[in-house]
């Protein structure tokens, strides 16, 4: 109990570092100052997964860095679904002279971008089998474009899937979904 309590508080630290960096410097050099703070902490060897996400409104491109979170998916609006994947950048902390790259996501009107914890794919069912990444996709591919219906649908099936081991596990689940900065909300 008392490892994930410090973890927790650890990741409030970072979290809270993060956001005062963000609002100073552009994302790469914000990652940069706190891996380095953090790597030259007192608290050291817990490295962070981190996936930080910047939307510009106007362009739709989701400026995005992966720092060892689980691929998101990518739901567009004609339904088709796809795991989101490089560059992967050096977990927060872990390492003194870390590089942070992002990746450019061009969203269209009525996609929608799903994050999901890393416990969730990881829940197995009686047999030991786990849930995967692939049924995750699946069940997000055949729910509508609707988001609240689509976590009420996965929350489901996982726990459908996994039965009591489910009840223990950390299933979170979040969704964007890029709705366009329209001309007349521009000009104001």
């Amino acid at each position: 109990m008392e490892k994930g309590v410090t973890q927790g508080l650890y990741m409030i630290k970072a979290k809270n570092m993060l956001k005062k960096a963000l609002l100073k410097h552009p994302p790469e050099k914000a990652l940069h100052a706190v891996n380095e703070a953090l790597f030259n902490s007192s608290e050291k060897n817990i490295p962070l997964k981190v996936f930080l996400g910047i939307l510009n409104l106007r362009s739709g491109v989701l400026q995005t860095f992966n720092s060892g979170h689980v691929n998101p998916i990518i739901k567009s609006k004609n339904g088709n679904t796809s795991f989101i994947s490089g560059p992967f950048n050096p977990l927060l902390g872990a390492s003194y002279d870390s590089e942070f790259i992002p990746l450019p996501l061009p969203l269209n009107a009525g996609d929608y971008f799903y994050f999901y914890s890393n416990d969730m794919i990881e829940i197995q069912n009686a047999g030991g089998e786990k849930y995967g990444r692939e049924r995750l996709r699946s069940v997000i591919y055949s729910s509508g474009n609707n988001a609240a219906e689509t976590i009420q649908s996965v929350r489901q099936a996982v726990m459908d899937f996994g039965g009591e081991t489910s009840h223990e596990a950390d299933i979170a689940i979040a969704v964007l979904e890029y709705t366009p900065e329209s001309a007349e909300r521009q000009t104001l």
